[in-house]
């Protein structure tokens, strides 16, 4: 993870239309992501940057109750930190402490759960009261990089180097100790909860492994490239996306678990954070070296590069499919936000 220090920028909105394909078209002016309001003719502005920890590092929104979490590294050794927003008022309501080294979130709407992948654990958090209940012990002396839940069973899935671990949401144990040869560096996990199927992707084999979420099986390996940076499920269309460090995008039918198509991003490569929106019919890829985000038609597979002075290495993005407003973590302490255009 890259280490930026400086001031957070934000900056007054910025509004953009939409060509035909649904996607940005520049008109002079570029601004930050968002996912796209079907009923706002296809326009969309970034409405603030909100300031969060010293080193961000993963988002999650939560769209039960409109709440983002958004994890951070400090500068102290001791401990790492996650700041709660309110979806609403864009403003951070609590910050929790949590482990050392946190590396990734993800929240579970069905429960209002939230859990901190950290070095050899999970932090559980409740998120009515924003108090970690529960510190997991993995067994493992690893750093979990990646977690993702499937609200569906209440299972938690936790990437590590050559496993997934499943965890039990009602118990907060863990259940199941899956063996992955190809996870040497896992750069991302995601869950689809129609097909109960965990995807782990791995940035050093460039490989995505498939795993059956009923039996905790292993069943397919998939080959990529590019070295993937992170993965995203439309479980509307059983879709699979992964963002790679060659400026691509895979896409990978969960149906056969064949790549159908790589998009060149046509960018300066290490495409990281990726996050889709099946309403907006649109997916989107942080590009960290180049402080832009690219935004990717599911339909048309047209490639739009959106750039905003409120990313700053933007990482890590999530969307919040309840209220259309997208989110972007950069490293240098900021989510932005962005929002469909008033009607």
């Amino acid at each position: 993870m890259r280490v930026i220090q400086g001031a957070v920028r934000i900056i007054a909105a910025a509004i953009i239309g939409l060509g035909p394909a649904g996607l940005a078209s520049a008109a002079g002016v570029t601004s930050g992501l968002s996912s796209i309001n079907p009923a706002v003719a296809g326009c969309f502005t970034v409405s603030t940057a909100i300031p969060v920890g010293p080193v961000a590092q993963s988002v999650a929104a939560d769209p039960a109750t409109d709440s983002i979490y958004e994890v951070s590294q400090t500068y102290d050794p001791d401990h790492g930190t996650v700041s709660v927003i309110n979806g609403q008022t864009n403003e951070v309501t609590a910050t929790i402490t949590v482990g050392s080294l946190p590396q990734s979130i993800a929240a579970d709407p069905a429960t209002d759960t939230i859990y901190v992948a950290d070095y050899g654990s999970v932090a559980v958090i409740n998120g009515h009261t924003n108090q970690v209940t529960q510190t997991i012990r993995l067994g493992v002396k690893l750093t979990p990089r990646a977690i993702t839940v499937n609200p569906k069973t209440r299972t938690i899935y936790v990437a590590t180097v050559k496993r997934v671990l499943a965890i039990s949401g009602r118990t907060d144990t863990v259940t199941h100790r899956i063996r992955v040869a190809s996870l040497q560096v896992p750069a991302g996990i995601a869950v689809n909860p129609a097909t109960n199927t965990v995807y782990a992707a791995d940035s050093d084999t460039s490989k995505v492994a498939v795993i059956n979420g009923r039996t905790n099986k292993l069943t397919h390996t998939i080959r990529l490239g590019g070295g993937p940076g992170g993965i995203t499920v439309d479980s509307q269309k059983n879709i699979i996306y992964v963002s790679r460090g060659d400026d691509k995008v895979s896409v990978i039918s969960g149906r056969t678990n064949k790549v159908t198509a790589v998009i060149n991003a046509r960018g300066y490569g290490l495409l990281e954070g990726i996050a889709v929106n099946p309403q907006a019919k649109a997916v989107f890829v942080t590009n960290t070296n180049a402080d832009t985000v690219k935004v990717i038609s599911t339909r048309t597979h047209a490639v739009k590069t959106i750039t905003s002075s409120t990313f700053a290495a933007p990482d890590s993005v999530t969307v919040d499919t309840t209220t259309d407003t997208a989110y972007v973590a950069s490293y240098l302490s900021s989510v932005s936000v962005i929002v469909p255009c008033p009607q």
